[in-house]
């Protein structure tokens, strides 16, 4: 697995998403740390065929940019989490949604 990966690109991004995937193919959201993942990024959710991942930035790993990345992950756009709070004060309008795109990941 690289060391880093560029948000910024498509193509670099996607290339570790696929990587992951194929490494641990379990119905979960792979979680990249990276040393770097792109200037002034903190960190990117990126989907391919098999599904979603997340990267983040070693220097920016906490919880804020993980939850901003995993809302991302369930469809929320950066427009919409900019009215949010730092991404942590998630409305309560917003819970339908996140129950329903957090369905696929659940196990019974």
């Amino acid at each position: 697995m690289p060391t880093t990966v560029d948000c910024s690109s498509g193509y670099g991004i996607r290339g570790w998403a696929n990587q992951a995937w194929t490494a641990y193919s379990e119905r979960d959201i792979p979680i990249g740390v990276f040393s770097d993942v792109g200037p002034e990024i903190a960190g990117c959710a990126v989907g391919t065929s098999a599904g979603y991942a997340i990267a983040i930035g070693a220097d920016e790993l906490n919880p804020v940019v993980l939850t901003h990345e995993l809302l991302h992950v369930f469809g929320f756009s950066d427009e919409e989490l900019a009215k949010v709070r730092y991404g942590m004060l998630i409305p309560p309008e917003w819970s339908a949604r996140v129950r329903t795109r957090a369905k696929w990941f659940q196990f019974i």
